[in-house]
């Protein structure tokens, strides 16, 4: 079993990769050494879009690299538990979720 407390150190080192928000959107879905709230999850899973808009490889670079793929494939995941959450979540919760998502992407950008 993966220690989610070393993960969570790791996590407020390097908050921006999209890999690390989708494992911890996961987590908060999951209840797995965090508590279980949806509204987090769905705030991890929109910072992970966001970025991965943001940074979107060329079609180029996707042919090229196989990382590339493996990350495509990661988006995918992202896309697929945000529409999940999104038949769950209330309106004011998405609301709730899109705002914290935000002012953390704004504070740190």
């Amino acid at each position: 079993e993966r220690d989610l407390d070393q993960a969570t150190r790791i996590y407020k080192t390097v908050p921006d990769f999209p890999s690390t928000w989708l494992h911890f959107a996961i987590a908060h879905v999951e209840g797995r050494g965090v508590r279980q709230d949806y509204v987090e999850a769905y705030r991890q899973l929109l910072l992970a879009d966001k970025f991965r808009s943001m940074n979107a490889p060329s079609k180029k670079e996707i042919e090229i690299q196989a990382q590339s793929h493996r990350e495509n494939r990661r988006h995918i995941r992202v896309r697929e538990l945000m529409a999940i959450l999104e038949a769950g979540l209330t309106p004011e919760q998405q609301l709730r979720a899109s705002e914290a998502a935000r002012d953390y992407w704004n504070a740190h950008r």
